[in-house]
């Protein structure tokens, strides 16, 4: 599946008519010499209206979301709302609400995306979260999408180099 699945996301999410980017601007926040690079939804109260369903993350799909069936009990779609390039969403086929834990399954149809995209996972959960959806679900960006690797994993890297191994 690996050639597969980056082949899948890539060509079919370019020129998708289904697919809506959120209006956004980046901003660099510097913590102890570390670039986090922050994005800013301008706003959500904006959010372009979908197909309305009660659950999007259950059959029938709106044409141009649907990518592939990660496992038995897993599935993987584009996020409709985009904020960048090849901006997908693992999720359990069966409903499970977004506040539950994550699960052994969960984790590895995340891993399998994240393995063949070079992406990254969040999963937001709770009220402050900004969920929106309550079919348990999770993000996934490539890194390629964000411009390259994540600013913190350099930092840490350098720090444990030059750190006592004890204290890690």
């Amino acid at each position: 599946m690996k050639s597969n699945l980056h082949h899948l996301v890539h060509s079919s999410f370019k020129n998708n008519p289904a697919l809506c980017y959120l209006p956004s601007s980046a901003e660099i926040l510097l913590d102890e010499d570390i670039p986090f690079r922050l994005l800013m939804l301008h706003s959500l109260q904006n959010k372009p209206p979908g197909i309305k369903v009660d659950d999007p993350f259950l059959p029938p799909f709106e044409e141009g979301i649907f990518i592939t069936d990660l496992s038995d009990s897993h599935s993987l779609v584009f996020n409709k709302f985009c904020v960048c390039d090849n901006h997908v969403i693992a999720f359990p086929k069966v409903f499970e609400h977004q506040t539950s834990p994550l699960t052994v399954a969960d984790f590895s149809a995340a891993a399998l995306v994240i393995a063949e995209l070079q992406a990254f996972m969040f999963f937001n959960c709770g009220p402050d979260s900004g969920m929106s959806v309550p079919h348990k679900h999770m993000q996934l960006i490539p890194y390629e999408s964000i411009g390259g690797e994540l600013p913190i994993e350099e930092a840490y890297f350098a720090r444990k180099a030059y750190s006592d191994p004890l204290l890690i």
